[in-house]
């Protein structure tokens, strides 16, 4: 694919495939977002051509077409049930919601 092309997958609803210049292909999760109703991205991968040998790289997962629909349809099932889709470990890196109090920010309790 070609450097800013956006694939869609129609046997997979919301799974699609972006090209960047500087980020090469990654794997998105496209839903709409259960409190503000908008369309919402969620990077889950990059894209690992069959083939070729993949480069050790810091943060994203170097997924197949396959284990992409997997991950996909695992998002689905989350947003079926009315959650906010979420990659496995984001849930522990949850900001804490905060209270502004005189300037600070405080933990609510």
């Amino acid at each position: 694919s070609s450097v800013g092309a956006k694939i869609t997958d129609p046997s997979s609803p919301g799974l699609l495939l972006r090209h960047g210049k500087r980020s090469g292909k990654r794997w998105f999760y496209r839903f709409t977002h259960p409190d503000t109703g908008k369309q919402t991205e969620l990077a889950f991968g990059r894209y690992a051509e069959p083939g070729r040998p993949v480069a050790a790289k810091s943060g994203l997962p170097y997924l197949s077409l396959a284990q992409a629909r997997e991950r996909a349809s695992e998002l689905r099932a989350q947003r079926a049930d009315g959650e906010v889709p979420q990659l496995p470990g984001e849930a522990d890196r949850a900001v804490e919601p905060t209270i502004a109090h005189g300037g600070n920010a405080l933990p609510r309790r």
